[in-house]
C-alpha cells in the first residue's frame, strides 16, 4: 500500500470502462476513477453537491453524471480526467443518466420532471429533454441502449431503483426488463422477463447478451439472457447480500457491480468475481469525528426503574441520559437502527438491534457492553419486560408471541395468530399488573379479538371483539 493511501469501502454506483480497464464510482459524494484492477483512486470531482450516476461514452472519451450542484440532479458530463466539466440538462426536476449512444451523441436517463419516473434523452452538448416513455401507473427507470443503437432496454415496475433494498421479495409490482425500439417515443414495448422477482440494471452488450441483477434464485445476483429474453443463466452466485447497480465493458467480457458494501469486477467467462481493493488519499474533506448537539429527533425512550436515568432512541441509536441533566452516554453503535428499549433492571437495557438481514434481541448495560440476550433465525420485536421483572414478553416472526424467563432460558409460545401490524409498528400485546397475565389483539379477517393469555399457561379468555383497520396499507 501507498504511504499516505487508506482503503475504502462502501464504494457506490460503479461504472465499467467501455474496455473494462477503469472503474469510476461515487464515494463521499464525489466521483474518483481507478483501474479495473484496484489500486489507488484519483478524485474526479471536489464539488460539496453529491455527484452520482456515473455512465461512460461508448468510445470511452467523456462520462456523463450527475450533479446536485444547482439544486435538483442536472446531467453533467465531463474527460475521464475530471477535466472539460459541462452542464447539459436545466431543468427544475432530477434528471439521473444510465446510458449514451453509439455515437456519444444523445444521453439517455430517468427523470421525475414530467410528474413520475420517465424515460428521456438529451443532446450530449445539451439542450431540453425529449421525453420518452409516460406509462400512467408504473414508473419506468435505467434505460440502457444497445450497441446498435436500435433499441433501448429498460426497467418498468414499482420501487423504482430502490428495489434491491428487497432483497428476498416476490410481488407483481417489482420491477421487469423491457425492450422498445428507439424512437420518440419509444415504440414496440416488450416485456423480457415476467415473474414476482427483481430484475434490475438491464445493460446490453456488443457479444449480443443482456446483463442484470435478479434474486430469481433468491438473493439478487448477475444474470444474463439473450437480447430477445432467452436463455435467462445465473452469472454471480453470492449467497447473502445484495447485488446492485451493474455495469458492463463494451464487449460483455467484463461487469462491475455493487455487492453489500464492496464493489466485484467479475469475468463473464469464466464467472469468477475479484474484489476491487481501493485506496485514496489519507487526507478526508470531512473530519472522522464530530459533536453533535441534538434537541429534536427522540423517537421512543424508557424510564429506568428506579427513576434515576432513562434511555432514548435517536438517530438509530440509544443513549443513557442521567434524571438531573449532566453528560449523555452512547451506548450502542451499531451502523443500523437500534430500537425499541426496555429496562431489564436499574442496570441493563433490552433493545430491538437490526443486524444480518433482520432484527435480533440483545442487551446492553449502563457502561455500554451489549450481548446477545434471545438469539433467533426468525426477526424479534416490540419487547416488554413484566412488571415483576421477571419476564419478557415479545413478539418473533409475524405469527408468534412469545415469553422467554428475564434471566435467560427456553422460550414459551403464548399465543399464536397474526402479528403482522407488529412488525412495523408497536406491541399488539400488554402485561397485567401483577405479571400473570397478557392482554392482546388477536386478527382474524376483519375482526380484532382482544384476548386474556395466562403466562403460566392455558386457553386464551377472550374479553371484546373489534372491527379491525390494518396499522399499514
Amino acid at each position: 500500500m501507498l504511504a499516505g493511501a487508506q482503503p475504502i469501502r462502501r464504494l457506490q454506483q460503479p461504472a465499467l470502462s467501455p474496455d473494462g480497464k477503469s472503474v469510476v464510482f461515487t464515494w463521499q459524494g464525489d466521483l474518483w476513477i481507478v483501474a479495473s484492477s484496484g489500486g489507488r483512486a484519483e478524485r474526479l470531482t471536489v464539488h460539496p453537491a453529491n455527484e452520482i450516476r456515473p455512465s461512460w461514452f461508448p468510445d470511452g472519451s467523456r462520462i456523463a453524471f450527475a450533479s446536485a450542484r444547482y439544486g435538483s440532479y442536472d446531467v453533467f458530463t465531463m474527460r475521464p480526467d475530471g477535466t472539460d466539466l459541462r452542464r447539459v440538462t436545466f431543468q427544475s426536476g432530477s434528471e439521473y443518466p444510465t446510458s449514451v449512444s453509439g455515437d456519444g451523441k444523445l444521453v439517455f436517463g430517468y427523470t421525475n420532471a414530467f410528474g413520475r419516473s420517465d424515460l428521456f434523452r438529451v443532446a450530449a452538448t445539451g439542450g431540453d429533454l425529449v421525453r420518452l416513455s409516460g406509462h400512467p401507473f408504473e414508473a419506468e427507470f435505467m434505460p440502457a441502449v444497445s450497441p446498435d443503437g436500435t433499441k433501448v432496454y429498460y426497467n418498468r415496475g414499482g420501487y423504482a431503483s430502490t428495489a434491491w433494498q428487497k432483497a428476498g421479495m416476490t410481488s407483481a409490482a417489482l420491477p421487469e426488463i423491457w425492450v422498445a425500439d428507439n424512437a420518440v417515443p419509444l415504440t414496440n414495448h416488450r416485456r423480457l422477463t415476467n415473474n414476482e422477482k427483481t430484475d434490475l440494471h438491464p445493460q446490453a452488450a456488443a457479444d449480443g447478451n443482456l446483463y442484470y441483477i435478479s434474486n430469481a434464485n433468491g438473493m439478487p445476483n448477475v444474470w444474463r439472457m439473450k437480447a430477445d429474453g432467452s436463455g435467462a443463466k445465473q452469472v454471480s452466485f453470492h449467497g447473502v447480500g445484495s447485488a446492485r447497480n451493474l455495469s458492463t465493458s463494451r464487449d460483455g467480457t467484463w461487469v462491475a457491480y455493487e455487492q453489500d458494501s464492496d464493489v466485484y469486477v467479475l469475468d463473464t467467462k469464466s464467472g469468477t468475481p475479484r474484489k476491487l481493493e481501493v485506496t485514496v488519499p489519507e487526507d478526508a474533506r470531512n473530519n472522522p469525528v464530530t459533536e453533535v448537539t441534538m434537541t429534536t429527533g427522540v423517537s421512543g425512550f424508557s424510564v429506568a426503574p428506579d427513576g434515576k436515568r432513562a434511555v432514548v432512541e435517536l438517530r438509530g441509536d440509544l443513549f443513557l441520559i442521567p434524571e438531573k441533566g449532566g453528560t449523555t452516554r452512547r451506548l450502542t453503535t451499531n451502523p443500523a437502527w437500534d430500537t425499541q428499549p426496555a429496562w431489564l433492571d436499574a442496570k441493563s437495557i433490552l433493545y430491538v438491534a437490526s443486524e444480518n438481514g433482520r432484527r435480533s434481541l440483545k442487551s446492553v448495560g449502563i457502561d455500554g457492553q451489549a450481548r446477545d440476550f434471545y438469539p433467533s433465525t426468525q426477526t424479534v420485536t416490540n419487547p416488554q419486560v413484566s412488571p415483576d421483572a421477571k419476564s419478557v414478553a415479545f413478539h418473533r416472526g409475524e405469527t408468534e408471541m412469545v415469553v422467554v424467563p428475564a434471566a435467560g432460558g427456553t422460550a414459551k409460545v403464548l399465543l399464536k395468530g397474526n402479528f403482522v401490524d407488529a412488525v412495523d409498528g408497536g406491541p399488539m400485546f400488554s402485561w397485567s399488573p401483577d405479571s400473570k397475565w397478557i392482554v392482546a389483539n388477536q386478527i382474524e379477517g376483519r375482526r380484532v379479538n382482544v384476548v386474556m393469555v395466562p403466562v403460566d399457561g392455558g386457553k386464551p379468555v377472550t374479553v371484546a371483539r373489534l372491527v379491525y383497520r390494518a396499522n399499514r396499507g
